[in-house]
C-alpha cells in the first residue's frame, strides 16, 4: 500500500491546520461584520429625525412653516403624563418656622454642596448630550429617554425637589429655606390653578404674575394680562384646527423685554412657568450667561418649561450653552407620546443668591 504524502508533509496535519486556519477567518469574518453593523446602527441612531416618519401627518399641525402661530393650549389636546423619577423623602415644609432670609453670605452649614452636584449632573448629563451636538431634533426627541439618569445621580437625587400637578400639567419646584417674598411668573397660564393654589398655601409672601392670550382674568395670578409674549409689539395669529390660517383669529401681545422690565419689574424671579401659549418668547437668549435677563439685571432661579416639537433648534440653543456654562442643571424631563411636547425643569446653581435661598 502507498502512502500518499503532500510535499513531504502528513496530510492529516496539514487538514488540521487547514481547520484551525479557517476557524480562525471565520471567528473573524463574523467579528467584522458585527463591528460594521453596530456602526451601521449608530449612525442611524444619531441621524434620526422623527419628523422623517411623521411628515405625512405635519399637513394637520404643522406650526413651525408660520412661527408667528399660536395654538390655544386648551385646543391642542396633548397631555403630559406624569414622570416615574421619585422625589427623595420629604420633610413636612413650615414656612412660619424658616428665619428671614439673608442671601449676602453662604451659610456656615449648607443642606447641599452646590459646587459638588454641579460636577456630578454635569459628568453626567455631557457625555449624554454630545452624541447630539449636530443633531437638534435628536436632542429634543430623545430628551426624555435620556437625560432622566442624570436625575438619579447621588447629590442630584438628594435636591427636595417637590411636585405640583394638576392633573394636566406637572409643575416642580424647590421651596426656600429662609422666609422671603416668592415671586412665580407665568407666561400661558390656564385656568386650573391646582399647582399655583398650593405654592401660595405653602409659601405666605407669594407674588404671581401671569399672561395668557385666551384669558381675560384668571384668579390665582394678582397681576394678568391677556396677552401673548413678542419679539415685537405686532398681533399674533391663532392657529385655528379647522382653518389654521384664518385671518380673523389674533391675539394682542406685549414686547417680551418691556414685559419683563416694566409689567413684573422685580429683579429675582423665583420660579418662571413657560408654556407653549405664551407666545414668540426667545427663552434662548434670555437664560444664558450674558443673555437678556443678565442684561436688565434680573436672575431667574427655577424653570417649567415645555417646548413643542418644533422648537428644537431653540431648545439645542439654549441647552448647549447651559452644559458649558454650568448654570443651570435640568431635571424630570418628559414627553407626550410621540414627542409633541417635552417638558423639563431647570435649577439655577450658578447665581448666589438662587443658591443660598434654595439650597443653602
Amino acid at each position: 500500500m502507498v502512502s500518499y504524502q503532500l510535499l513531504n508533509n502528513d496530510f492529516s496535519t496539514n487538514t488540521e491546520k487547514f481547520k484551525e486556519f479557517y476557524r480562525y477567518r471565520k471567528s473573524v469574518f463574523y467579528y467584522s461584520a458585527i463591528i460594521i453593523v453596530l456602526i451601521f446602527l449608530s449612525i442611524n441612531f444619531l441621524s434620526y429625525n422623527p419628523e422623517d416618519e411623521e411628515l405625512s401627518s405635519s399637513s394637520e399641525h404643522n406650526y413651525g412653516e408660520h412661527p408667528r402661530n399660536i395654538i390655544a393650549e386648551q385646543e391642542s389636546g396633548q397631555k403630559l403624563p406624569f414622570t416615574t423619577t421619585p422625589s427623595p423623602p420629604l420633610i413636612p415644609y413650615k414656612y412660619d418656622e424658616l428665619p428671614p432670609c439673608d442671601l449676602t453670605t453662604d451659610s456656615p452649614k449648607p443642606l447641599h454642596n452646590a459646587e459638588a452636584i454641579v460636577n456630578e449632573f454635569f459628568k453626567c448629563a455631557s457625555m449624554i448630550l454630545l452624541r447630539f451636538s449636530m443633531n437638534p431634533q435628536g436632542m429634543l426627541f430623545n430628551w426624555p429617554y435620556t437625560i432622566y439618569v442624570c436625575d438619579e445621580e447621588d447629590l442630584t437625587s438628594g435636591i427636595p425637589l417637590r411636585s405640583f400637578d394638576n392633573g394636566q400639567k406637572q409643575y416642580w419646584a424647590v421651596l426656600p429655606n429662609c422666609q422671603e417674598k416668592t415671586t412665580l411668573v407665568t407666561l400661558g397660564a390656564n385656568e386650573n390653578t391646582k399647582s399655583e393654589e398650593e405654592l401660595k398655601d405653602l409659601l405666605k409672601d407669594f407674588a404671581t404674575i401671569g399672561t395668557d392670550p385666551f384669558h381675560e382674568r384668571i384668579n390665582a395670578y394678582e397681576k394678568f394680562n391677556q396677552v401673548a409674549l413678542s419679539t415685537d409689539n405686532n398681533k399674533l395669529l391663532m392657529t385655528d384646527s379647522n382653518d389654521k390660517y384664518a385671518d380673523k383669529n389674533y391675539v394682542a401681545t406685549i414686547n417680551q423685554h418691556t414685559f419683563f422690565n416694566e409689567t413684573v419689574g422685580v429683579k429675582k424671579i423665583d420660579m418662571l412657568w413657560i408654556n407653549p401659549n405664551a407666545g414668540n418668547f426667545e427663552y434662548e437668549k434670555y437664560l444664558n450667561k450674558d443673555g437678556e435677563f443678565e442684561k436688565m439685571g434680573v436672575k431667574v432661579c427655577q424653570v417649567n418649561i415645555e417646548i413643542t416639537k418644533n422648537d428644537a433648534e431653540k431648545w439645542s440653543k439654549l441647552i448647549t450653552p447651559l452644559v458649558q456654562e454650568k448654570r443651570f442643571i435640568f431635571m424630570r424631563p418628559m414627553a407626550t407620546e410621540g414627542g409633541e411636547l417635552t417638558r423639563t425643569y431647570l435649577l439655577n446653581v450658578a447665581d448666589p443668591e438662587c443658591v443660598r435661598k434654595y439650597l443653602q
